[in-house]
């Protein structure tokens, strides 16, 4: 006789009848016990891996022995099924009672399949763990896998019921005392076979009339996960969570399958913590849909022992940011779950309801579906039909009125005057819009006042004002000219890699004079609306799921949400006893896989602009670890069930190893050709282990360049500016490319007090002295210590010390090479100190010259234009001070500075420390190709047709004002850029 802490439920039993009886058609069971021990002959189960079954008495029960040996294999027994399936559509899932009679803990699965090859994985599982005397319920809901959407499974047509033990390490034994179905009322006597003409439709509750949970239902109908104890009294549900547990929940779900919700706003949960401990929680709620495409809306929130809080999570939000693709009228389940709880953590939930819409709870949240109908086809402001009094003016004294533009309505905008950026923003403060439907926003302007005007149309994410979460383009208007303004997602100017815009989350569209006007401009509105994406494009993709410039699209710190980790026996935790924050992630040795996935959205991720993925691995177990995998998938198709790349490593115990997947393999490797642009998983996983590990997961993340790309390419992330740098022996000597190379400019400020002036000119080509800009002067140009220094200085004088020019407060200096050097193509490369103090922007670059054989004026030597060959200046140095160390931007410029301007620029260039500071920028140039490099490392890659092809000679020069900032720290200057040396190399076959 076992004892067992959990008597068999005799009413049950008493209506129980043999499985095995003669079924006719696709059978429903005669009752909700789909195994009840009582009646059950033992001979009709089929077992596995030397798995032997028999019946025993239990508290005067009886109950299901299942005796395994200690095994590398899944020991287990297959239900006995109908020839015809099993229709169990009457419920909502299966439900096993078991008791773990074994010396040791086991991990116990129960898997409902339909029909279909294996690998199809046509089936829905769950799993638990008992510790030795444990018993629990084990539930697999129809629909969900580990508690998560998964295999939307055929309920009608069940082809078989398994239970086994993952790998026991110890011959042992378990009972079933039970397996039956549960939810969606669980009748006690099986409807009639449905047809399909008289099969039900499935009904939801009243969208007006729901309730989720109140204290007078007790326990029933509230399904556990991971075991927590739950018990229930007037005052609320009582939820006691394991100690160990990863997610241990509480889930509601509808008697009638779903609920319509879409009379409500939110799901609000008033919760006091009644444990010992603080308690992080997070509620979910769930349409149907596969986990990884996170068909939920969620929330988090942590509570201090004794507190009673009020948890709301809006419909169509993740964590407190919009969400799309939620259907509150479609909600299946609401989860509450305690994230990692610490032992004693103990909560009452004392209400869980819908919130109406406009109740003060949730009236702060701001969802996608309380602003997407403000979007009209392809308008988002019609002068014709929309409300003047959305558009949102920022400084005082700017006037909107409704007017006409060649008989029809526009909105005629006179801005304010004398005040920088003068401008409109179309969302209200703390709006959002979700434009993911298009590419872009532009906007119909026309000058109707007699000055010329630089307008700018701004684009932005929620985020810092230091990360420029935007995107932003500009146009000069002439009196009279009637222009789109239009800003492209992703680029700046139409053209320029810019800020990966997330175009589903819209905070800001913002329209603004670009200058300052004494005389109030003039602007009439005609329209704004948004850019519809291309089809059938081969050269860029629509899908803007775009991670992070710096690659990170999984951010491991203290505060990540580890519910959007994928763990498929594995448990993840935050160890931060490494100087950063990792992913801790221990592997369970019970199945040939354990794997943890991170969160693709939906679509994919575009990874378009990057070459693979790569993470820091740390081995924190005791020995060594071969088949460490990383594996990044496309979406599978009925011809290709494989679309993925593998690449694995092997860590000595404590090593760590980079493990790095290059999307499509190397040239020595190739593999299958992966789609970058629709990345739908990746996972990190370990192959067939013998005993259970541990790994420490640091710097997830996308990296280097595409292959091959028509566009921008860069290898370049923000880690790289805290990775310290020894720059290599040979830079300075040679390019970083093999050929035949012969030195033709060398300058190593070795000689005299200032730079040669037969190579060196101190005045730039141009005397323009724009506002806050320094003046230059020669006296700030030097030779010292073997280096040139342009120092920076609050002294103020002429422009090039003339008397004709302008003055300025501030003092620096610049030197060129213009008609003393050029080349066409080749590389180019300076080594240089960088001054700190805020304000500053020194730069290395390079202008054309067609030379005076050209025969052309001083002007159109140096234009930008395609004209005479294609000029184009290009910037291999631009630093503000403000971005603190080790941030580069580099540039291209052409079609002159007026309205014909284009440009191309990257400004999240970033570089490590050296030893001693001096950091050595160069410039490959070649037919078609610019490659930019940082001590000694290719760090960017263009490539256009476009690219200059006539001579160009060099500039190095150290400004302030316009771009570079308003906010000078005079008290630190003066401040110096010091110049080591420059040097440039030429093929020997283009001399």
């Amino acid at each position: 006789m076992i004892s067992i802490r959990q008597a068999l439920n005799l009413r049950l039993l008493a209506l129980c009848s043999a499985i095995t009886s003669p079924l006719i058609g696709s059978t429903s069971p005669e009752s909700n016990a789909i195994m009840a021990p009582a009646s059950t002959d033992v001979s009709s189960f089929q077992t596995e891996h030397q798995a032997t079954l028999s019946i025993v008495d239990v508290d005067n029960s009886k109950a299901l022995q299942v005796n395994f040996p200690a095994s590398n294999s899944y020991p287990g027994l297959n239900l006995p099924m109908p020839a015809d399936a099993w229709n169990l559509s009457a419920y909502a899932g299966l439900e096993a009672e078991i008791v773990n009679t074994s010396s040791e803990r086991l991990n116990i699965s129960m898997r409902v399949d339909n029909k279909g090859h294996w690998k199809d994985e046509p089936w829905n599982t769950n799993n638990v763990w008992l510790a030795a005397g444990e018993s629990a319920r084990l539930t697999v809901q129809f629909g969900q896998s580990f508690g998560k959407p998964s295999y939307s499974l055929d309920s009608s047509a069940i082809s078989a019921v398994k239970l086994f033990i993952s790998k026991p390490s110890v011959n042992g034994s378990i009972l079933i005392k039970s397996i039956q179905g549960v939810g969606k009322g669980a009748p006690q006597v099986a409807p009639a076979t449905p047809t399909p003409a008289n099969m039900p439709a499935v009904s939801h509750a009243s969208a007006g009339d729901v309730t989720i949970y109140t204290p007078a239902q007790g326990v029933a109908g509230v399904k556990i996960e991971e075991a927590p104890q739950i018990a229930a009294d007037s005052q609320g549900l009582t939820v006691q969570f394991p100690e160990g547990g990863k997610y241990p929940a509480v889930n509601f779900q509808s008697p009638s399958g779903s609920w319509d919700m879409s009379a409500y706003k939110a799901i609000e949960a008033v919760i006091e913590n009644t444990g010992s401990t603080s308690i992080r929680l997070g509620l979910r709620i769930d349409n149907e849909g596969h986990w990884q495409k996170e068909p939920w809306s969620s929330g988090q929130l942590t509570i201090a022992p004794g507190k009673t809080q009020t948890m709301t999570v809006p419909f169509g939000t993740k964590y407190g940011h919009p969400s799309e693709g939620f259907n509150p009228a479609k909600i299946i389940n609401v989860k509450l779950m305690a994230l990692q709880p610490k032992p004693g953590s103990q909560l009452r939930l004392i209400s869980i309801q819908p919130v109406q819409r406009g109740n003060a709870s949730a009236s702060t949240a701001n969802t996608n579906s309380s602003n997407a109908n403000r979007i009209q086809g392809e308008a988002i402001f019609d002068p014709t039909s929309s409300d003047i009094s959305d558009i949102h003016v920022e400084q005082n004294g700017t006037a909107l009125s409704l007017g006409n533009h060649q008989g029809s309505p526009a909105v005629d905008i006179k801005f304010v005057t004398n005040t920088q950026y003068p401008g409109l923003n179309f969302l209200a403060a703390g709006e959002t819009v979700n434009l993911s439907k298009f590419a872009g926003v532009s906007a119909k302007l026309h000058n109707a006042g007699s000055e010329k005007l630089r307008m700018t149309l701004r684009v932005d994410n929620a985020g810092h004002w230091k990360n420029e979460p935007w995107n932003t383009s500009k146009i000069t208007l002439q009196p009279g000219e009637t222009k789109d303004l239009r800003v492209t997602f992703g680029q700046n100017n139409n053209n320029a890699p810019g800020f990966p815009l997330d175009p589903s989350k819209i905070t800001q569209i913002k329209l603004f004079a670009t200058d300052k006007y004494s005389i109030a401009p003039q602007l009439q509105l005609l329209s704004l609306t948004g850019v519809a994406k291309t089809t059938g494009s081969t050269t860029a993709s629509t899908n803007f799921n775009v991670p992070a410039i710096d690659g990170v699209f999984y951010k491991i710190s203290a505060d990540s949400d580890l519910s959007q980790l994928g763990q498929n026996h594995t448990s993840v935790s935050i160890d931060e006893n490494t100087g950063s924050p990792a992913l801790k992630v221990h592997f369970d040795s019970s199945t040939h896989y354990p794997n943890v996935t991170f969160p693709c959205p939906d679509g994919g991720w575009n990874m378009e602009t990057f070459g693979g993925i790569k993470v820091d691995v740390t081995n924190l177990s005791d020995r060594k670890l071969s088949n460490i995998t990383m594996r990044v998938d496309n979406p599978s198709t009925p011809g290709n069930k494989t679309p993925w790349n593998n690449e694995k490593i092997t860590l000595e115990a404590g090593e760590t190893k980079t493990l790095e997947l290059v999307f499509g393999g190397t040239e020595e490797s190739p593999k299958y050709p992966l789609d970058p642009t629709m990345i739908s998983g990746v996972q990190v996983f370990q192959a067939h282990l013998k005993e259970n590990s541990t790994l420490l997961l640091k710097n997830l993340r996308a990296f280097g360049s595409p292959k091959a790309t028509p566009t921008a390419a860069w290898t370049s992330s923000l880690e790289d500016r805290d990775t310290p740098v020894t720059p290599p022996e040979w830079l300075g000597t040679r390019p970083p490319v093999e050929g035949d190379w012969v030195v033709t400019f060398d300058e190593d400020f070795e000689e005299g007090t200032a730079p040669n002036p037969e190579i060196w000119n101190y005045k730039l080509s141009h005397d323009a002295l724009h506002p806050g800009e320094a003046r230059n002067t020669a006296e700030n140009v030097y030779i010292e210590d073997g280096a040139m220094v342009i120092k920076a200085e609050v002294r103020t004088g002429h422009h090039h010390d003339d008397p004709k020019l302008p003055t300025s407060e501030y003092s620096s200096g610049a030197v060129t090479t213009y008609d003393k050097w050029t080349q066409c193509y080749g590389y180019m490369e300076a080594r240089m100190k960088l001054p700190k103090a805020r304000g500053l922007w020194p730069a290395f670059w390079t202008m054309p010259d067609r030379g005076e054989e050209s025969g052309l004026g001083k002007w159109e030597r140096r234009t930008t234009a395609n004209a005479h060959g294609q000029g184009m200046e290009i910037d291999i140095l631009e630093y503000l001070t403000e971005w603190g160390r080790g941030r580069n931007n580099v540039a291209t410029h052409w079609d002159g500075y007026g309205e014909n301007h284009k440009s191309w620029s990257y400004s999240h260039m970033y570089y490590g420390p050296t030893p001693d500071g001096w950091h050595t920028f160069g410039l490959l140039w070649e037919p078609g190709k610019l490659s930019w490099y940082i001590d000694g490392q290719l760090k960017c890659v263009w490539e256009n047709e476009r690219i200059i092809d006539v001579p160009s000679y060099l500039i190095l020069n150290l400004q302030m004002g316009r771009w570079a900032t308003k906010d000078v720290d005079r008290a630190s200057l003066p401040d110096y850029f010091k110049v080591d040396y420059v040097r440039a190399w030429q093929l020997k076959s283009r001399l």
